[in-house]
């Protein structure tokens, strides 16, 4: 894959993944404000966020990191496989906090902010590396 493609197949999902949150964000909001059925909703979009997540990540595996490594360098690269590593681990303690029937909504909702906060500053700073990486690649 080329370095364009790589950036215009990150980006898109990041577009993709930037509309889940949205709406996790507004399921997460109206379980927070009392909504019955709210919460049930935020538990299954969650888990097919982290679902679509975990793809994302293997994605970027799959060429971004190689791209990374060919224009920043071996640490850099490293650098990122050790973050898709930690945030597989963190969805997998989301995952495990959401599904948790006796976690008082509020908490939930509050975590899963947090975790859609993250979410989208790493896909900020990833889009930033992500350009670098192209402009570098095509000079």
């Amino acid at each position: 894959m080329h370095p364009s493609e790589i950036q215009e197949r990150v980006l898109l999902d990041h577009e993709n993944l930037r509309t889940r949150l949205a709406m996790i964000e507004s399921l997460s909001q109206r379980a927070g404000d009392g909504e019955v059925y709210a919460l049930d909703q935020l538990r299954d979009r969650g888990d097919e966020l982290c679902r679509k997540l975990g793809r994302h990540l293997d994605l970027e595996d799959l060429h971004l990191v190689p791209l990374i490594q060919e224009t920043r360098g071996r640490e850099a690269a490293q650098q990122l496989a050790a973050e898709h590593r930690e945030q597989r681990l963190l969805f997998d303690f989301v995952l495990d906090r959401l599904r948790d029937a006796k976690r008082p909504t509020r908490l939930i909702c509050r975590e899963m902010q947090a975790f859609i906060d993250l979410l989208r500053d790493d896909m900020d700073l990833e889009e930033e590396e992500l350009v670098l990486a192209a402009e570098n690649a095509s000079a």
